[in-house]
């Protein structure tokens, strides 16, 4: 009897990639439209109260405010398509460009941190899971309770305190570009990098922990261990894999939530990235920017799950059954 046949790697990916296009539709949809909710005119809202009617009416003239909205969305997603996002309103500049000149510190720290959680909260989980029940595993898991519960805020501030007042081992503020120098990149998202990513290592430890400790009983480890496999081996080499099925999903939605959640401690180092840049779209009412920076997180979390579901097919394979 044959087994369940399964798709090919190549053909997964593109049906789930063909799945993210209506998501992305979804989003872009309601995104425009709940920019055209706000009370007031588009126009008004963009350029302050303080604007002559002059600025208001060649604006609203500029971008086709004064169409109807189903006008205004197709225009929008005419230049959307073609790989134009409009004029940013409060830095004068293309809308790509402003989010292109402002996402690589974010990205930079993103990367590291989720190499944090990898590099920490996978090895911690399996050691947690591997000595279950005493005081390795008790104390590796009462500092993910710690971890989970300290805000982001909060620990980035300490950690300026600590390392860059006290220390004086960190910059305290600002961001250096790889290009300009690979040292000073480094020392300055060292510090961002580990308070966006404290809390995702606790989860991550927690979840690895207690798939091995879940599987410790199944058939197939009972069966390797009585084949003479060492332990450690069993946990290391076997029961991680298993693990990683629930871990990939912990480290991919955080890959794609540090995009977001980096505005926190953007503004504590006083680092102009992402977030930053999408908290003063939004309080500048630059509409513009603040669709493009919508579109570029909900891009980069959908791009990040085609990540983990490939992940998944190539882990398991019968997840393309």
């Amino acid at each position: 009897m044959s087994g369940t046949p399964t798709t090919s790697l190549p053909r997964f990916v593109a049906q789930r990639a063909l799945l993210a296009v209506p998501v992305l539709a979804v989003i872009a949809v309601l995104t425009f439209t709940l920019s055209r909710l706000a009370p007031g005119t588009p126009a008004t809202l963009m350029l302050g109260e303080g604007a002559s009617e002059e600025q208001v009416r060649h604006l609203t003239e500029r971008w086709g405010l004064d169409e109807p909205i189903y006008i205004q969305f197709g225009l929008w997603l005419r230049n959307l398509l073609q790989g134009d996002l409009g004029e940013s309103i409060r830095f004068g500049g293309p809308v790509l460009e402003m989010i292109g000149q402002h996402i690589g510190p974010t990205i930079s720290i993103a990367l590291l941190g989720l190499l944090i959680v990898i590099v920490i909260g996978i090895p911690f989980g399996l050691l947690a899971g591997h000595f279950r029940g005493t005081v390795l595993d008790r104390g590796l898991m009462g500092s993910t309770f710690v971890g989970m519960s300290v805000p982001e805020f909060w620990l980035a501030m300490l950690l300026v305190l600590g390392g860059g007042v006290h220390l004086g081992w960190f910059p305290v503020s600002g961001y250096t570009s790889p290009g300009e120098s690979i040292t000073g990149w480094l020392m300055a998202i060292i510090l961002p990098a580990i308070a966006l990513s404290i809390d995702q290592v606790a989860l991550v430890a927690r979840m690895v922990r207690d798939s091995v400790v879940t599987t410790s009983n199944e058939p197939w480890v009972t069966s390797l261990r009585a084949r003479g496999l060492a332990s450690s081996s069993v946990v290391g080499r076997h029961q991680l894999k298993s693990a990683l099925v629930t871990a990939i999903t912990v480290i991919g939605n955080a890959f794609g939530g540090f995009i977001t959640a980096a505005v926190v401690v953007e503004i504590v180092f006083n680092i102009s990235g992402f977030g930053w840049l999408t908290v003063e779209a939004a309080l500048q009412r630059d509409y513009p920017l603040l669709l493009g920076v919508v579109l570029v997180a909900a891009f980069a979390y959908v791009l990040v799950n085609l990540v983990v579901d490939a992940l998944y097919a190539v882990i398991d394979p019968r997840i393309r059954a």
